[in-house]
């Protein structure tokens, strides 16, 4: 039978504490001792190894999830914006929002959580169901025999095939009612709230950030249309025209050019 190095290294101490008793020569227990020994600190230093390693699978797997997530996150809010390119204006664009970046990394991070307690829970899950369905075969083997036995069938062993069929059952369902509860106690509905939670600061925080694109933008065609009408009221004076009436413009153009009356500032 297979042991645990640590149960290993338990029996030859054990092993060596009864030849000393005995007063046999402890020599070859005393080298079981140390090769179990040795053999323990090599199975822990390979667990180290093996732990490492999936901790920086694990960390990697992050890394990459978070780098994805916070691009799409910044992508989302510039095509939300939409087109960012007007002839000769140069249009802002969103390159690192901190609060996006922030949310991004939160909502990966707990996509990961979730990822690795669901992994976990749906294992428990098929333990279950997997101990279920024997349980559900045997109840069935049973019901069978009973009914063979009611209809007048009945054999010299169907008694102790029974009694075993019945312990086998109630084990089973002791099995079934624990793997059940495990299965229950590893359900991933704090990870699942908290993605939910993720995902919502991080739809809040895209928000903000394309309000303050769209703001950037309305102030770079600001300052280029200033600008333009600037040149064209300088014309216009040179022709003797007036900027108000040498200059057509839309409506809602002119109330806002009006309004602010940005060219006798400059």
């Amino acid at each position: 039978m297979n042991s645990t190095p640590e149960a290993r290294l338990i029996q030859a101490r054990l092993n060596l504490q009864a030849a000393l008793e005995r007063g046999d020569d402890s020599a070859p227990f005393r080298n079981a001792v140390l090769a179990a020994e040795r053999g323990l600190a090599a199975a822990q230093a390979e667990q180290a190894t093996a732990e490492r390693e999936q901790r920086a699978a694990d960390q990697q797997r992050l890394d990459e999830r978070t780098t994805s997530t916070v691009s799409f996150a910044h992508t989302a809010v510039e095509a939300s914006a939409g087109a960012s390119v007007v002839e000769g204006v140069e249009m802002p664009s969103l390159t690192d929002d901190p609060a996006v970046t922030n949310a991004a990394a939160r909502l990966a991070a707990a996509e990961d959580r979730l990822q690795r307690e669901q992994t976990r829970y749906d294992a428990a899950h098929v333990e279950w169901t997997n101990v279920g369905r024997r349980l559900a075969e045997k109840q069935q083997v049973r019901d069978l025999i009973v009914a063979r036995r009611a209809g007048g069938d009945e054999r010299p062993e169907d008694a102790a095939e029974l009694q075993a069929i019945t312990l086998d059952i109630g084990s089973l369902q002791g099995i079934v009612a624990d793997k059940r509860v495990a299965a229950d106690n590893l359900k991933p509905l704090t990870a699942q709230r908290l993605v939910v939670e993720a995902g919502a600061a991080l739809k809040k925080a895209q928000d903000a950030a394309l309000f303050s694109l769209r703001k950037a933008r309305i102030r770079a065609l600001e300052l280029a249309l200033i600008d333009e009408h600037t040149a064209a009221v300088i014309e216009a004076r040179a022709q003797g025209l007036s900027e108000f009436t040498g200059i057509p413009m839309l409506r809602d153009t002119q109330r806002v050019i009006h309004r602010t009356a940005a060219w006798e500032d400059r």
